[in-house]
């Protein structure tokens, strides 16, 4: 039996000496549905792109795996900002048990026209909403799906002009409507302090 400051203590420790953002951590999400614990300190942020597929493939696996079992029929989603975008935009995911994998991306401000369409497309967009001009792409939760919304996020930040993982701001982590703190510490993306939703 270990005490929960110790445990605590001992998880910290391996966050802050962890090499990757998968590399033996004791978790890559957290749900505390009533923010008790300060939240895990991040891992590193990815060093290249490899390595941020295989950290955002691993959490939406996980997702896929365990959401229910934590949040029932809530959802649960982020938000990555480009910050080398020149009109930043988001990318926005999202799970959800009753439903699939989502990537969506904000593209207000794109150009119209076949050949935006045939771009967007060839990148692996499936739906183009026009009322909000957003792409949308649907997975299934499966890891088949996690591997290719991970594949899709990080073609469409380096299409934008991220030059490396560390171009990548996540922001909006949250679940459900209620209150609560989920984080991320194993995604391998610089984020702003976490703050419960």
């Amino acid at each position: 039996m270990r005490r929960t400051a110790a445990l605590e203590r001992s998880e910290a420790d391996r966050f802050r000496h962890a090499a990757a953002a998968t590399d033996d951590l004791p978790f890559l999400w957290q749900w505390q549905p009533r923010p008790t614990a300060p939240p895990p300190p991040p891992a590193p942020v990815a060093p290249d792109w490899a390595s941020l597929r295989a950290s955002l493939e691993a959490l939406l696996r996980a997702w896929c795996d365990q959401l229910e079992a934590q949040l029932g029929q809530d959802d649960a989603g982020f938000d990555i900002v480009v910050s080398a975008d020149r009109r930043p935009r988001r990318l926005v995911v999202l799970v959800s048990p009753a439903d699939s994998v989502t990537v969506l991306v904000d593209d207000r401000d794109g150009p119209h026209g076949d050949d935006h369409r045939a771009e967007m497309t060839g990148r692996g967009w499936h739906d183009f909403i026009p009322l909000h001009r957003w792409w949308g792409s649907y997975f299934e939760r499966t890891s088949a799906g996690a591997a290719a919304a991970a594949h899709l996020i990080v073609t469409e930040a380096r299409a934008r002009g991220a030059q490396s993982p560390h171009d990548l701001r996540l922001a909006d982590v949250g679940a459900g409507e209620g209150e609560g703190l989920l984080t991320l510490p194993g995604l391998g993306i610089p984020s702003s302090p976490a703050h419960p939703h």
